[in-house]
């Protein structure tokens, strides 16, 4: 199917500009997305999944969570819900915002996970069995367009790197409380990243 992608009004003239000047920034998130895959399934090639079972039944149900931390020259922020449930999986939702602060913008993706869990007192390793995403935003401060007005005006939208299945993810528990538990998880500098 062929579609007409010439601008028709004068709005559409400047938002496919504006759009042209942002798409770098855009490719700069998704190398720093890129990155963060990478990281990740390398880190965890030295990390064996557990093979016994410990769930602690502290961690069942629904967790708000948000955490940020430092990446190349901006900042990742990971802010949703997750799902710890009974039968040794869980469900992940939320938005992960890439704040480049070279133009003074970000890049805005829904996220959602699912896969396996274990968890203790000491610790919690999610193993992922699917992940998906899709753009949400792209915002400078001169600028602010949707994930679809994206697509439409530029062809597509900017692929996400996902992260592989099977990829485990490693957390320190450092508080448990009935409506409250405190992790760590590492950056991708080594540093730690407390969050509740």
């Amino acid at each position: 199917m062929l579609r007409n992608s010439t601008p028709r009004t004068q709005k559409d003239l400047f938002m496919t500009l504006r759009l042209s000047q942002l798409a770098p920034h855009a490719k700069t998130a998704l190398v720093v997305i890129s990155g963060i895959a990478a990281a990740i399934t390398f880190y965890w090639q030295f990390h064996p999944w557990l093979t016994e079972k410990t769930n602690n039944p502290a961690f069942y149900g629904r967790w708000l969570s948000e955490y940020e931390y430092p990446n190349g020259p901006g900042r990742v922020n990971i802010r949703g819900v997750m799902e710890y449930l009974e039968n040794g999986t869980f469900r992940y939702s939320g938005l992960m915002t890439v704040k480049l602060p070279d133009v003074k913008g970000q890049v805005i993706y829904r996220i959602s996970s699912a896969g396996e869990w274990d968890g203790n007192d000491e610790r919690v390793i999610i193993k992922l069995s699917d992940s998906k995403s899709a753009l949400e935003m792209v915002e400078t401060d001169k600028l602010k367009v949707s994930g679809a007005q994206y697509t439409k005006l530029m062809g597509e939208p900017p692929k996400f790197a996902e992260i592989p299945q099977g990829t485990p993810e490693h957390f320190q528990v450092h508080l448990i409380e009935p409506n409250r538990i405190t992790l760590s998880v590492r950056d991708l500098d080594g540093n730690a990243v407390t969050f509740d």
